[in-house]
């Protein structure tokens, strides 16, 4: 948040956050993290992102389009 913060970000007002093709690449523990830190900042702040399913849980047709 501090690196925000230096560039503008006033963390009293609610924010919008856009993590999109970055989950996947993450540890659980700094998915957790960010999550947490998000979740301390004002009402109304908003996250977008996207994930993975693993293949195991998909039927066979989508495993192929995936």
């Amino acid at each position: 948040m501090e690196g925000l913060q230096t560039n503008g970000y006033d963390a009293k007002k609610p924010g919008c956050f856009a993590w999109l093709s970055v989950v996947p690449y993450l540890s659980t523990g700094t998915i957790l993290a960010t999550l947490r830190s998000i979740a301390s900042l004002p009402a109304g702040t908003q996250i977008v992102f996207d994930y993975l399913v693993p293949d195991t849980s998909l039927d066979k047709e989508s495993r192929r389009i995936h």
